[in-house]
């Protein structure tokens, strides 16, 4: 952290920004680096199926885009306004002035800087170990499975209301699965399974998070979004499942799934929203399967 009674206030080099604004963005090109001189800021990175995610809040002392300015690399996360907040900016142009007087920022600076290096080695460390263990993975399927979907799921729901948005959970069931393994062998129905899911995981790309909730169930959880987008994408899903065979040793048969929806209310009812969605599942099921429900359409 940079004492902020050493940065020196200019007109031209300081910058203002109002709640929500966004100050950098992931994957934006820019040549400053930032020092927050008053106010709050939460920085956000994007996980691939997780979205993005918030991994820290800065205050007054706290700089961001170092990255940019010294590497002129694209910026690596976005950058919110948390509170009205000021910033002093560092560019090409005067930076190397602005190091040359300021001997106590720099310094602290380059002691953040290999505080965060150590970290970023750690972290390796962490996650090579935990990813060899495969944690986080079905083994079956290789999607994520439900003590993974069980964490991420909180956070997510929790980011889509932060935007003012909604979130769903799906809860899909292989029909007939049971018929596939007594006719044709455990082997065709374990191919069967592998092929849902990645059907499943290609059609929603990033729009939902994906795990295998046990059996020949699959979770969904599709945060940020809306009823009409979530019931088109789970019709897609479903129709994808109907139109593309499974394949094994020569032999292929089809495939189809049944689907309950229900929307997360918070954090805290994502248990009772993935209850609601298996009641839904339920429906969909004694109504002749191979169809998507919405809890809402049955209460």
């Amino acid at each position: 952290m940079i004492n902020i009674d050493e940065i020196p206030f200019d007109a031209t080099t300081t910058e203002y920004y109002n709640i929500g604004d966004i100050i950098i963005k992931d994957g934006d090109l820019g040549g400053e680096m930032y020092i927050l001189t008053a106010g709050k800021a939460d920085v956000y990175k994007n996980y691939g199926e997780l979205g993005e995610v918030k991994v820290a809040s800065l205050s007054a002392g706290d700089f961001f885009g170092e990255t940019s300015l010294f590497l002129n690399r694209e910026r690596t996360a976005t950058v919110v306004a948390a509170s009205y907040l000021s910033v002093f900016a560092i560019n090409h142009s005067n930076a190397l002035d602005f190091f040359k007087s300021h001997s106590e920022a720099t310094f602290s600076l380059i002691k953040t800087l290999c505080a965060r290096l150590v970290n970023i080695n750690d972290d390796i460390g962490y996650y090579s170990i935990k990813d060899a263990e495969d944690d986080n993975v079905d083994d079956l399927t290789g999607i994520y499975n439900r003590r993974y979907f069980a964490e991420a799921a909180g956070r997510l729901i929790t980011e889509s209301f932060r935007r003012g948005k909604r979130a769903f959970i799906a809860l899909a069931d292989l029909d007939y699965l049971k018929k596939i393994n007594d006719t044709y062998g455990h082997q065709m129905g374990d191919e069967a399974l592998k092929g849902v899911a990645q059907t499943i995981k290609r059609t929603i790309n990033s729009d939902g998070l994906l795990a295998r909730y046990g059996g020949g169930m699959f979770v969904m959880l599709f945060p940020s979004t809306d009823r009409e987008a979530v019931h088109d994408l789970t019709e897609h899903v479903r129709q994808n499942i109907s139109e593309e065979p499974i394949k094994y040793e020569g032999r292929a048969i089809s495939a189809a799934i049944s689907m309950g929806i229900a929307e997360a209310n918070s954090e805290e009812e994502t248990e009772e929203a993935v209850a609601s969605a298996e009641k839904a599942l339920y429906k969909a099921k004694g109504t002749g399967r191979n169809r998507c429900v919405f809890y809402d359409d049955i209460i």
